[in-house]
């Protein structure tokens, strides 16, 4: 079976519309609120700027074809921690 680049999604479908300025979000903040972190910047803010981080790194890796899931992970998780100012656990 070919294995096929990292799909980088649907911008328009409905379903995407809603995770993406509902859903995502409303969890994210809820997490980043049980996370206690020492920051002046509000949780909606965060949220978002995670919500983009993440984002951005998996277009770019779409864009360029990438194939291997498992390193962009990697690779989001640890932009992701160290925006947050924290320490990802170990795995």
């Amino acid at each position: 079976m070919p294995v096929s680049p990292i799909n980088y999604g649907d911008r328009h479908s409905p379903a995407s519309s809603i995770l993406r300025r509902i859903v995502c979000p409303t969890v994210l903040t809820s997490v980043l609120n049980k996370a206690d972190l020492k920051t002046e910047t509000d949780l909606e803010t965060l949220a978002s700027d995670v919500m983009a981080i993440t984002r951005g790194m998996t277009d770019m890796a779409g864009i360029r074809r990438e194939l291997d899931g498992v390193a962009l992970r990697a690779q989001t998780r640890q932009a992701v921690f160290g925006y947050l100012g924290l320490t990802p656990p170990r795995m």
